[in-house]
């Protein structure tokens, strides 16, 4: 194809959030809205003929115009801090409880033209969305912080499209169906992190950080 695509866009992308500060529980509440938007980059644009897929990132051509990406969503959460007092003179911990929601519409992903080609081209697949929460937590046990977090999201696609597979175990005639629900590979459902970290000198610092993740 002829390198001769030309594209324009454009989004309005409100925002809006409030803080509100509980002083007698030690307790801040927070709300936040966001709309944002993704403007198909310049290897998305050229590689969006399904007729003439390519092998990205090499292959540039005039292809079929894609529509950006927007995302709308919120984010609600609480945080504060327990005095040592209030737990035993252990530690005093800060904490925070965080959930979400976005949806992404005309997401953009890259769809295989068949694993026997070795190429495919970028396709506006419907919404998706992403829902979920963490806790974090975090404190200090003599000289040595520690925190905490655990984190779960929920990654779906929100409509059905066809994917080019010669190999999956449920293709039909060499495509397989990703169905409206069908979580979005690559995102670990489940995320815990662990760190600690000590000061044995002033301006010396050591730590240790472990992080463990659900299949993706």
């Amino acid at each position: 194809g002829d390198l001769n695509g030309s594209h324009r866009f454009a989004h309005f992308n409100p925002s809006a959030g409030f803080t509100y500060d509980i002083d007698k529980l030690g307790t801040t509440v927070y709300f936040n809205y966001a709309k944002s938007n993704r403007a198909p980059s310049p290897v998305e644009l050229s590689c969006a003929d399904p007729a003439i897929p390519c092998r990205v990132p090499n292959a540039f051509a005039a292809d079929p115009p894609l529509q950006q990406v927007v995302s709308e969503g919120f984010e609600l959460g609480l945080n504060g801090n327990i005095a040592a007092e209030s737990l035993a003179n252990l530690t005093p911990l800060n904490w925070s409880v965080t959930g979400f929601n976005f949806d992404n519409k005309d997401d953009i992903y890259f769809i295989s033209a068949g694993v026997g080609l070795g190429s495919g081209y970028f396709k506006n697949v419907g919404n998706t969305n992403r829902r979920g929460g963490d806790i974090t937590l975090s404190g200090k046990l003599n000289d040595i912080k520690i925190k905490g977090n655990y984190s779960y999201i929920e990654a779906t696609f929100q409509n059905p499209f066809q994917v080019a597979s010669e190999s999956h175990p449920n293709r039909v005639n060499k495509e397989i169906s990703v169905e409206a629900g069908d979580e979005i590979p690559g995102i670990p459902q489940h995320t815990v992190k662990l760190g600690f970290s000590y000061e044995p000198l002033k301006e010396w610092l050591i730590g240790l950080d472990m992080i463990s993740r659900s299949g993706m």
